[in-house]
Parts: C-alpha cells; sequence; structure tokens
C-alpha cells in the first residue's frame, strides 16, 4: 500500500496554480499506484499555530515533566510529524508571498523540523531521519527569477535546504512562475509545469 500525503498551503483557495498543480500531481500518483491512500492537510483553511513559550518549554522535557498545555502542543507537532513518517510521497504545494513561502508553512515546518524526532545530532553533525521517502515541491510564482534575480527568490531555495535538513533530499520540483506576467507567458509557463507533471508520472511507471 502507498501513501501520499499533500501538504496546501496557499490562502487562494482553488483559484491557486500551486494548489491546483499539487492536486494534479497527487491524481498522477494515484494512477501510478492504484489503491493508494491520499491524505490532505490544508494549512490556508486548517492553520497550524506559530510555536509558542509553551511548546519550546515542553519539547524539552520529559514527557513526564510537561504540564498539561506543554503535553498538548507537543502531542499536536507529533501528530504532524506522524503523518510525514506515514507517507511514501510527501507534496508540498506553495506559492511565493512576498519572495518567500506562506507563514503557515513556515508554521508547519516549525513543528515537523525537530530534534530528536526529524533530526539527531551525532559527532558528525545533524543527520536527517525521514530519507527513504519521495517529496516533490509544487511551487508557482507571480514573477520569475532566473539568474539575475536569484538573490530575491527564498521559496525553493529555503524548502530544499529546511527538507534536506531533515532526511528528504533530492526532491522533484515543479514550479510555474510568471503567474502574474502578460497572459501568453503565464500561460506557456503553466503549460510547462504540467508537462513536468506528466513527465513525473511516467517516470513513476518506469521505476
Amino acid at each position: 500500500m502507498t501513501n501520499i500525503l499533500l501538504i496546501k498551503s496557499s490562502p487562494r483557495g482553488g483559484a491557486s496554480v500551486s494548489s491546483q498543480l499539487g492536486e494534479e500531481l497527487v491524481q498522477q500518483l494515484q494512477e501510478q499506484h492504484p489503491g493508494a491512500v491520499v491524505k490532505v492537510r490544508d494549512l490556508a483553511s486548517q492553520p497550524v499555530p506559530h510555536i509558542t513559550p509553551d511548546y519550546i518549554g515542553g519539547v524539552f522535557k520529559p514527557a513526564d515533566q510537561r504540564s498539561e498545555q506543554e503535553s498538548q502542543l507537543v502531542g499536536y507537532g507529533d501528530e504532524l510529524i506522524d503523518e510525514l513518517e506515514w507517507a511514501d510521497h510527501i507534496v508540498v504545494s506553495s506559492g511565493m508571498i512576498n519572495f518567500s513561502i506562506p507563514s503557515t508553512l513556515k508554521a508547519w515546518l516549525d513543528h515537523v523540523v525537530r530534534v530528536g524526532r526529524t533530526v539527531q545530532y551525532t559527532a558528525d553533525g545533524p543527520v536527517g531521519q525521514l530519507g527513504g521517502r519521495q517529496l516533490y515541491l509544487v511551487l508557482a510564482s507571480g514573477g520569475a527569477y532566473g539568474p539575475e534575480r536569484q538573490a530575491w527568490e527564498f521559496q525553493l531555495s529555503y524548502l530544499k535546504q529546511i527538507f534536506s535538513f531533515i532526511g528528504l533530499q533530492e526532491p522533484e520540483v515543479v514550479c510555474a512562475q510568471g503567474m502574474l506576467a502578460p497572459a501568453e507567458i503565464a500561460e506557456k509557463n503553466l503549460g510547462e509545469a504540467r508537462e513536468r507533471i506528466m513527465q513525473l508520472g511516467r517516470a513513476v511507471v518506469g521505476a
């Protein structure tokens, strides 16, 4: 049985390009893995709370020394991490907001990137604990971020780095840039993103 986790983060609902493409990729994965179980976590409609002093205090205490509030907050983070551990394929869709990711996605990451669960520190440095799963980053942005604008891009660069920290390395990337460009450019870029999704589906077949 194959398990697929879709993380959606755009506040634009059904109008979100990144959410639409993420759903299309999940459909491709379902076609290639008949009977796959899909779980969707929509961070816009069900936002994850930002971490608080109680959460930080609880994380660094033994479970039997936590207050009730600390236990609830750490337990919530545990549930989010459990979802990642459950999944074989993880699809993260994100629009770009102010050159980076939505704050809802950052809050989710602050819960799931946790020393002792998803990363361990060793004598050789940090070791991510979520290897063996395939990560897909499905991104959209209003502008385009080629070499001349690389300094403004904190979306893909950040996501690749933070996920590699917890062991999710070498993600497959689908990127629809320039969605606010003139229509012919936006449509061309969107078409290329959809072709990339089709390529990923064919790659799964050949695996």
